[in-house]
């Protein structure tokens, strides 16, 4: 799903007129891919599902934010956890056992030692943003703006008889939408 609309993106940039639709309709999925790929997460909201080894009291989701926990599923004994078991941090990525101090178990059996511990913990949750940032509708509008203003997204090349034209793929960032999108950045863990 891309970041915005043609009409979203049409009244960003101030185009009143049709012009320019296909040409921005082209560019909406690989500005979005693009744009996703250097910030390392989807702009939309989508499921996801992490397995985690536990021993520790929260759970560090790949994916922020978190919008809601589906199920938290113990491998182990093939039980879902009650909702009442875990607190949710969605802005910070992090699952929390309650109570508070207590740790998600890293054994696959009591009394085993940490050496032998497996990913225990499957946890299916939805992540990203239900409603896509402004900032991030300002970055892909720009983005999208550089693409329809350099040239058409063409580079050429004329001398005399001879002439080269290259069709300028969804590459480099201008510095304005990298710096917006790289707020967004998520970091590895």
């Amino acid at each position: 799903m891309a970041i915005a609309t043609l009409a979203q993106v049409k009244q960003l940039i101030g185009i009143g007129d049709s012009s320019s639709d296909s040409r921005i309709d082209a560019l909406l999925d690989p500005v979005t891919a693009k744009l996703e790929q250097e910030a390392r997460r989807s702009f939309s909201v989508v499921t996801e599902i992490e397995t985690h080894y536990g021993g520790v009291e929260s759970l560090p989701l790949m994916i922020r934010p978190v919008v809601s926990v589906t199920t938290v599923e113990d491998i182990v004994s093939s039980s879902t956890v009650d909702p009442s078991g875990y607190l949710l941090d969605g802005e910070a990525g992090l699952l929390h056992r309650l109570p508070l101090g207590r740790a998600w178990d890293y054994r696959a059996a009591p009394f085993e030692p940490r050496s032998t511990s497996i990913r225990r913990w499957k946890v299916t949750y939805q992540a990203g943003y239900a409603t896509v940032p402004a900032d991030v509708e300002i970055a892909f509008a720009d983005m999208i703006n550089h693409f329809l203003t350099v040239s058409a997204g063409m580079q050429s090349e004329k001398d005399g008889d001879y002439s080269y034209v290259k069709a300028a793929g969804v590459e480099g960032l201008p510095e304005r939408v990298r710096s917006i999108i790289a707020k967004y950045g998520a970091s590895p863990i």
